[in-house]
């Protein structure tokens, strides 16, 4: 059973640095190529990195005053032009990756970002897989249950991963049949999950437990 990704804001915001150290576990892209695409030196992309914890704060800033602020600290005039061109972000993902920026509050149409660490209050480091496991519990008592392919569509996760991670929490786990199809839960709080889909889907949800 897939439920609407549209949701993920009500498990992120829960979050307490375990999205960032889960994300970091998988991405593997080569940002350097990237940033060479437009322009833009290693050096001078290892700059841009180091710059965006130090001109983001608690305080948020839209992706106008991001930019220049980027490029007054880096002296890279190039980086205000590129932050502002791509509409979806892209070239802030890796410092997304590294837990250095965040989306803060919108201001009206306009998205901002801040530095998680100062944004949050509470940081600490947390072992990626194990941020991991956390995600998806979260993700399952929210939008539970779910197929381990449900989870990978979810997380951007390749579904032989998905389905590791899901065995690696065996034990916290119920198999259930929802609507003859094989889905898991987190055993506590099970019966809930049950009254929760009748009511999203105006129909009786019947969870078959499998025999242990």
């Amino acid at each position: 059973m897939l439920f609407p990704v549209a949701g993920a804001r009500e498990v992120e915001r829960r979050t307490d640095g375990h999205d960032v150290a889960a994300r970091s576990l998988y991405e593997t892209r080569n940002w350097t190529r990237y940033f060479d695409y437009f322009g833009i030196t290693p050096t001078q992309y290892e700059a841009f990195l180091a710059a965006v914890p130090q001109v983001l704060g608690r305080e948020p800033v839209t992706r106008e005053q991001l930019a220049t602020a980027l490029a007054e600290q880096t002296g890279i005039p190039a980086l205000h032009s590129l932050v502002l061109a791509k509409g979806w972000g892209t070239p802030l993902k890796p410092s997304a990756w590294r837990g250095d920026l965040c989306f803060g509050p919108n201001q009206g149409r306009k998205v901002t970002f801040v530095n998680p660490s100062q944004w949050i209050g509470q940081w600490r480091p947390v072992e990626p897989y194990a941020a991991l496991q956390e995600i998806a519990r979260r993700y399952l008592r929210t939008y539970g249950p779910a197929r381990p392919e449900d989870f990978a569509l979810w997380w951007e996760l390749r579904k032989v991963p998905a389905r590791k991670l899901f065995q690696s929490l065996a034990d916290e786990l119920e198999k259930v049949h929802l609507f003859s199809s094989p889905t898991a839960a987190v055993r506590q709080g099970i019966e809930a999950e049950a009254e929760r889909l009748s009511a999203f889907l105006n129909t009786q949800a019947v969870l078959e437990y499998e025999d242990h």
